[in-house]
């Protein structure tokens, strides 16, 4: 992270909106002297969750940049995102649906691959799952999220044989104190794309031709997916968890997390909270 280069993006957007300092304060609840440090670029007394509020309030996102012995980073973010993956994967698959992982897209420029396509035949249902371990930008996800519906259908064709009547996106979270803060403080963008939740949700997903007549046409639903290895859950009242070694243990080597295994030593399967 470049304190230098965030200052004058906070600088720029401030500008391009014709504020002062002080209103970027007023609109953030901080003080203008914040607002200034920030834009200066010294930190040294400034919580990311001020800046944040400071770029909440000339409506951009900030987010952190974290580097860590270069590739190493990406494989542990890969294996939390697989678990999540076949978490999500499993419920649906036990409602009923055909379910098929990192479909690749090469159509009209648009390039990428969809997390998790679902079909239920008998309903002739696609649906289309964007899968995050933590939600970064709102903007960016229902952007690649609206891309990949747009082009499920045809997907779907090729993958399972048969043209679906509708398509619907959902969206499946890692069940955290952080994302749910983030999922209700961008519930104006989230409310609408995802008006399924929790009861509902898991309704519709066994019986999806339900959709129309319960939400608006391109509605989908918003999932917290909890259980999934190396992620604590962070409900209220948790937070870290320790990782202990039992006595004759090697240093190095851990216990599974006693939420993922029971007590006769079986492991517990991965929960989706629909």
């Amino acid at each position: 992270m470049n304190e230098a280069r965030v200052g004058h993006c906070l600088r720029a957007l401030r500008r391009s909106k014709g504020w002062r300092q002080v209103d970027v304060g007023v609109a953030a609840g901080v003080s203008q002297a914040l607002i200034s440090e920030v834009e200066r670029g010294r930190w040294a007394s400034v919580t990311v969750t001020a800046v944040r509020r400071g770029f909440a309030a000339v409506g951009a996102d900030f987010d952190c940049l974290v580097r860590f012995r270069g590739a190493e980073l990406d494989r542990l973010l890969d294996e939390r995102h697989a678990a999540t993956s076949c978490a999500v994967a499993d419920l649906l698959r036990r409602r009923g649906w055909m379910v098929a992982a990192e479909v690749s897209f090469n159509h009209y420029g648009d390039r990428g691959s969809v997390d998790l396509l679902a079909y239920q035949a008998s309903r002739r249902t696609a649906l289309v799952v964007e899968v995050k371990t933590e939600i970064a930008s709102a903007e960016e996800t229902m952007r690649r999220l609206d891309v990949k519906a747009r082009l499920s259908a045809v997907l779907a064709r090729d993958r399972f044989g048969e043209q679906p009547v509708r398509v619907v996106r959902l969206l499946a979270v890692v069940d955290s104190t952080t994302n749910r803060s983030r999922v209700t403080r961008l519930d104006a963008l989230f409310g609408p794309a995802f008006p399924l939740r929790g009861v509902a949700l898991r309704r519709w997903l066994e019986t999806p031709a339900q959709l129309a007549a319960a939400t608006a046409p391109g509605a989908g639903g918003l999932l917290f997916v909890r259980n999934v290895p190396g992620i604590s859950r962070g409900v209220a009242g948790g937070g870290p968890h320790r990782m202990r070694r039992p006595r004759g243990t090697p240093p190095g080597q851990s216990r599974v997390d006693s939420r993922t295994e029971s007590p006769g030593g079986t492991k517990r399967p991965l929960v989706a909270d629909a």
